[in-house]
């Protein structure tokens, strides 16, 4: 990663620091063709931006010829978004005159500035871009290409207001390197900030300047041609022309007045806030406010790639896709963002949509399994037949298929919504496979992929089904213990039984070997009182208190034949 340090420390409030620095070539490589300009980015400013800004972040990038006034232009923004003067002032973006006026690579203002709109949240980021003209060209375009995808205005000062033929060829160029990305919704907005100009107009060779429309201002800026050039090198600047209006449809425009001659001291110890304010430069005041808010109409910064209003880069995003974007210019002379792009919104659709729903599709599909299916087969209390196997088996495939469909198209509704913006609302009709394969060819293919890949997640999520074999196998234990215990109680049983059968054998053992050895007396019963007849005889052997044995209890001799004790 092309990265540079900064010792400043983060918590210092600094101005404007270095953000990307041109590494400078060897004579040697120059010569080379296949040499790559190299770009370095400051981890600190990254650092910074991750850590003080919020989303929604508005980012301006100026950028323009060689000594147009963007770093001057860049300082007056900070200042008319300031809303109290830094004693002392911080450091401004570089201007003026020499060697030490003049920005080299990209440079930030390291404060997140706040809207002028009180009901506007976010952050505002200020880029001053160095002056094309002193640059090769690969590295001028490297650089234009990187505040393209990064701003949200792409902020081109002219000073005299025309785009003559480099300016209309490095923005040619810049915008050449899209010609083959296929990343939809990269490019910021074009706006043409026109310095010392009251207000829009067009020279007329018997009047002289009158007053335009805006349109009618662009149009003359883009249809400007050149009595010096050739009719073939007109006709390729018209040509460049409209490239540039057919990339970039929507051109905007805003107009500044004259500089104040106050403000064009490039003193580091001017309080530019200050001097902005006095009575003297309000008509300058007033024009600056006017452009700035009119630059900071786009709103925010989305995710590269996609058209929804909302979809907000973050500034850890930020950061990272700056790092990243850089590395992508240095690897070639023809770089192509598409991969990295696509990378981010693959993310933050992964990270959005895709974890939560892929986790809630898994819990209810457990859910169904444990307590739905799993109280049927545990209200049986035995081991399911075949038949209830196969039932309980097309549930759970009934129910994985429907889950299945309904998350899928709950998430292509989010990614066509939520993530690229291609659905003015959410929608509810990818409920069943055509509509959802329909909406997927309408997607890019790398999140057609993706959904492919979510399908496979899913289908291989067998947490379900290995808790309905564990149910199954469950009962078929508690059956098998219930067997046990059934014939461990019948065994028992079968004991006892068995042990008062061979108690009471035992017990007739006894009686008849004390019937054999006792001497029984015969004992008549008094007749009846009433009707007088004999009460019959009873045979008493002895009693057992005089039992030899010396056994306790009532021990019976049961006659066999009558049945009769």
């Amino acid at each position: 990663m092309a990265e540079q340090t900064d010792s400043e420390p983060i918590g210092e409030q600094q101005g404007c620091i270095e953000l990307i620095r041109c590494v400078a070539a060897t004579n040697e490589k120059q010569k080379d063709p296949t040499y790559i300009p190299k770009l370095e980015i400051n981890s600190k400013a990254l650092e910074i931006i991750s850590e003080r800004f919020e989303s929604p972040i508005s980012i301006i990038a100026y950028v323009g010829a060689l000594g147009v006034g963007k770093s001057k232009l860049a300082s007056l923004t900070v200042e008319t978004l300031h809303i109290t003067s830094f004693d002392p002032p911080l450091r401004l973006f570089r201007s003026g005159a020499g060697s030490t006026g003049v920005t080299h690579g990209v440079w930030m203002w390291s404060e997140p500035l706040q809207h002028p709109e009180e009901n506007q949240t976010g952050s505002i980021l200020v880029l001053d871009c160095e002056g094309m003209g002193d640059l090769d060209q690969n590295t001028g375009t490297n650089l234009y290409v990187f505040c393209m995808i990064m701003s949200t205005v792409f902020a081109v000062v002219l000073r005299p207001s025309r785009v003559d033929s480099s300016l209309c060829e490095r923005l040619y160029n810049a915008l050449h390197r899209f010609r083959d990305m296929h990343a939809p919704y990269v490019l910021p907005s074009l706006c043409l900030v026109a310095m010392d100009m009251p207000s829009f107009i067009r020279n007329d060779p018997t009047i002289g300047d009158v007053i335009i429309s805006k349109n009618d201002w662009l149009e003359d800026i883009f249809t400007n041609t050149s009595s010096t050039l050739s009719e073939q090198e007109n006709n390729i600047i018209r040509a460049r022309y409209d490239y540039i209006r057919g990339l970039l449809p929507d051109i905007d425009a805003v107009n500044i007045d004259y500089l104040p001659r106050p403000l064009m001291n490039n003193n580091d110890k001017l309080d530019i806030h200050t001097e902005l304010r006095k009575d003297a430069h309000q008509e300058f005041y007033a024009s600056l406010k006017t452009a700035v808010k009119r630059m900071l109409s786009n709103g925010g910064k989305r995710l590269p790639g996609s058209r929804h209003s909302s979809l907000f880069i973050r500034p850890a995003e930020l950061a990272a896709l700056m790092s990243d974007l850089i590395d992508v210019l240095n690897e070639n002379k023809m770089p192509n963002a598409d991969a990295l792009i696509t990378r981010y919104l693959l993310t933050r659709f992964d990270k959005e949509i895709v974890e939560q729903h892929v986790a809630e599709f898994e819990l209810n599909l457990l859910v169904y399994a444990r307590d739905t299916l799993g109280d049927t087969m545990r209200k049986r209390n035995k081991p399911e037949t075949p038949d209830q196997i196969k039932a309980t088996n097309n549930q759970m495939k009934d129910k994985r298929d429907s889950l299945t469909t309904e998350y899928l198209g709950m998430m292509i509704g989010l990614a066509r919504y939520q993530i690229y913006g291609f659905d003015e609302k959410l929608s509810n009709s990818y409920a069943n496979v055509i509509d959802q394969e329909k909406a997927l060819q309408e997607l890019p293919r790398a999140i057609q992929l993706k959904i492919e890949d979510i399908e496979k997640q899913m289908n291989g999520y067998q947490n379900p089904e290995l808790c309905i074999r564990t149910i199954r196998a469950n009962l078929s234990i508690e059956d098998l213990h219930r067997q046990q215990a059934e014939q461990q109680k019948l065994l028992e049983e079968t004991k006892k039984k068995i042990e008062s059968k061979r108690d009471l054998i035992k017990r007739e053992q006894r009686i008849n070997c004390s019937l054999a050895l006792a001497k029984p007396v015969r004992i008549g019963l008094a007749p009846c009182a009433y009707c007088g007849r004999s009460g019959g005889a009873i045979y008493y052997t002895h009693w057992k208190r005089y039992c030899s044995s010396g056994r306790t209890g009532n021990y019976y001799h049961y006659n066999r034949e009558d049945g009769r004790m």
